[in-house]
């Protein structure tokens, strides 16, 4: 992988779904977000632990040719729903940054399993 737009391409072939998101159907139900078939998911991760957790999403939206990304948390008195409302366009140097930082994430959490 030379660039971050090769890396990208690399996932829209084979999407990466990580924790309790195992399909885009959890996605879309985990953020009580219609499917729309205009999004191709590339990385989507959700980490819920006991009383609070993340995700992170990344995809292709093919109407035009873009990135981007959503994000979400929730606490005990709430989950993921209405967090993800609109697109955000990745910027790429904010992406690679993000992925050396899962990359250290992944690389704690395979320490502890």
């Amino acid at each position: 992988m030379k660039t971050i737009e090769g890396f990208l391409e690399t996932l829209r072939v084979k999407p990466v779904y990580i924790e309790d998101f195992s399909c885009r159907e959890d996605v879309f139900n985990q953020f009580a977000k219609a499917d729309e078939t205009d999004i191709e998911i590339l990385f989507a991760a959700y980490w819920p632990g006991d009383y609070s957790g993340d995700a992170a999403v990344i995809y292709y939206r093919k109407s035009t040719g873009k990135y981007y990304e959503a994000y979400g948390g929730h606490c005990s008195c709430y989950g993921l729903e209405g967090q993800w409302e609109r697109d955000e366009e990745i910027v790429a140097k904010e992406l690679v940054k993000r992925i050396a930082e899962l990359e250290a994430m992944y690389k704690e959490y395979m320490k502890e399993v």
